[in-house]
């Protein structure tokens, strides 16, 4: 079990936003497994506690890969950096005028 609460600790060190504070505007959707996963610590469910935590990571991965997609989708120079008329773009494609 202690594993299982250390890696929880270390995803929400790592990824701030899946803090629960309670007074999210629009709480993440991996908010709800972190959550469940607290409730199954708690329970002292290992076994459920460990697949929150598996669903959180492979979310977590295929989030951060559409990222990095979009990313490279508008840095047109490979600088690893939006300049001004990237971020212009990018802008323009969320529909951010």
């Amino acid at each position: 079990m202690a594993a299982v609460v250390a890696r929880l600790a270390q995803i929400t060190e790592e990824h701030p936003y899946l803090k629960p504070t309670g007074t999210e505007p629009t709480p993440h959707q991996l908010l709800y497994f972190v959550r469940r996963c607290r409730e199954y610590i708690i329970m002292r469910n290992s076994q459920e506690a460990l697949s929150c935590i598996e669903r959180i990571q492979r979310s977590l991965k295929y989030e951060i890969a559409q990222i990095r997609d979009a990313f490279r989708r508008f840095d047109h120079d490979g600088s690893n950096y939006l300049d001004q008329n990237e971020y212009k773009y990018l802008c323009a494609y969320l529909g951010w005028r």
